[in-house]
């Protein structure tokens, strides 16, 4: 079995949902400590919900790239398919 390395796409992208996360929890703290009101909390919460949309498409594609990937394996290794 070989490595599976990342695309630049998706570590790109896991890298900008780690950074709105990391400003959302800010931002969350800030509300709760109410340094700032609903439309700032409001639009820190869509910054993050859309980089995390982004980061669940980028996941959801190199987990099928894995997957991809093993079935390629099985279908060249018999000894690797299920048998019921």
């Amino acid at each position: 079995m070989t490595d599976q390395t990342n695309s630049p796409e998706y570590e790109a992208t896991s890298q900008a949902h780690r950074e709105a996360s990391a400003a959302f929890t800010i931002v969350q703290h800030a509300y709760r400590d109410l340094d700032i009101g609903d439309d700032e909390y409001l639009a820190g919460r869509a910054i993050f919900d859309t980089t995390t949309a982004a980061f669940d498409i980028a996941f959801d594609i190199e987990a099928n790239k894995a997957i991809e990937e093993v079935d390629a394996q099985v279908e060249d290794d018999p000894q690797l398919e299920l048998h019921l």
